[in-house]
């Protein structure tokens, strides 16, 4: 099947888990297509996570619907999330940084404002969830297709990043270290105002840029995995090219993975919103998959 010649698999090997920890990161967009999630879900995955940023105007009405829908797809747990609300920059993000379980349950929600949530995920949660109502053993493939064949930036990239820094320190300051590994997610975009007119500006080289340096700096000083929302990336081969890529760093600062952004956001709603990504970046052509000992990640935009 073509989808699944595109899978990239990286073997990590980290940490304990009494159960499976199977994560899927997908940035923005990708949320808005459940056969997307279904794929990730085939291949086992129980965690999707979407850095993103949403107009207030689709915000309001799908932020918490994509979001809840995914979760009854899948019977996994869903959190997507944004920047805060900046009424002076020219995309206004929606925020609300939320949190689904596996029923469809919004367990933690943000603001509009600036704020760190936190929660303990258990994962056997989703495994009754799969046993006490088998959605996907019902399905019915042979009537059908089986898809599976809170800030906003500032103008200062390193003002932004150096800000991102700060809050990744203060998020784990409090936390107890024990076996189980510690991972951080940020919003999609955090190192540049969202909008397809800076995204050259503020494109660079990964691993070599300013951004990815620092999130390698951090996640080896603390120790820590990172899914590092997204920023834009320049082609190395073709510097015209850009990309809103996901990177994935792990506790020795290195680079466990790199997602493309396959669905860029376009959206024409007269005298409401108006946003073109694909204006400015190309997509990408893979999906991504990173194995974290016995846990499973999807990798999404």
């Amino acid at each position: 099947h073509k989808l699944y010649e595109q899978l990239k698999l990286s073997d990590l090997g980290i940490g304990k888990f009494n159960k499976n920890l199977l994560y899927l990161p997908g940035i923005c967009f990708d949320i808005e297509f459940d056969e997307f999630a279904r794929v990730y879900r085939n291949e086992g995955c129980n965690f999707l996570v979407y850095p993103a940023a949403f107009p207030i105007y689709t915000g309001e009405l799908h932020w918490e619907l994509y979001q809840r829908a995914r979760a009854a797809d899948t019977q996994s747990y869903v959190t997507m999330v944004s920047a805060s609300r900046d009424y002076t920059n020219p995309f206004v993000n929606w925020g609300y940084t939320t949190l689904v379980d596996p029923w469809a349950r919004v367990i933690k929600k943000a603001g509009e404002d600036e704020e760190i949530i936190k929660a303990d995920l258990d994962f056997s949660l989703a495994d009754s969830a799969r046993e006490q109502l088998p959605v996907f053993r019902k399905r019915r493939t042979d009537m059908y297709e089986v898809v599976a064949k809170h800030r906003t930036a500032g103008d200062v990239k390193e003002d932004n990043v150096t800000y991102v820094m700060g809050k990744i320190r203060a998020a784990v300051a409090d936390e107890k270290r024990t076996s189980v590994p510690i991972l951080v997610v940020l919003p999609e975009l955090f190192n540049s105002p969202y909008g397809p007119q800076f995204f050259d500006k503020y494109a660079e080289l990964i691993p070599d840029g300013y951004t990815s340096k620092a999130l390698s700096a951090i996640a080896k000083e603390l120790g820590i995995y990172i899914i590092g929302g997204s920023y834009p990336e320049r082609d190395p081969q073709n510097p015209k090219t850009l990309y809103n890529t996901c990177t994935v760093w792990g506790p020795k600062g290195e680079l466990l993975a790199k997602h493309r952004k396959v669905h860029l956001y376009d959206i024409e709603v007269p005298n409401k919103v108006t946003f073109k990504e694909s204006t400015a970046m190309t997509p990408g052509k893979n999906y991504t998959i990173v194995e974290i000992g016995p846990a499973k990640i999807g990798i999404g935009e």
